[in-house]
């Protein structure tokens, strides 16, 4: 339960800050800024997990067109964020 409330809170306030954020940056440059955060975590755990490198068109090629789409996502929906009032 704990886990939970911690993982919502913290869900509550990565939202209050992108918002916040969308103020002085554009959607583009904050979607490259959290991938840039984000990223070196994901490769540090899938390095501490000693997980195995992907076959390239099973799971690479998908996953980069799945990752561009996901990112077009993103810049679509903090220009949206930052057009909206934030209560």
């Amino acid at each position: 339960m704990l886990y939970l409330l911690l993982s919502a809170f913290c869900w509550a306030a990565f939202d209050y800050i992108r918002k916040t954020l969308t103020k002085s940056l554009s959607p583009a440059q904050l979607t490259v800024l959290f991938t840039l955060v984000a990223l070196p975590l994901y490769i540090l755990y899938w390095v501490v997990e000693d997980a195995a490198v992907p076959v390239w068109r099973d799971y690479l090629v998908p996953a980069t067109i799945s990752g561009g789409l996901a990112a077009l996502g993103s810049v679509q929906y903090l220009n949206a964020l930052q057009r909206g009032d934030i209560f």
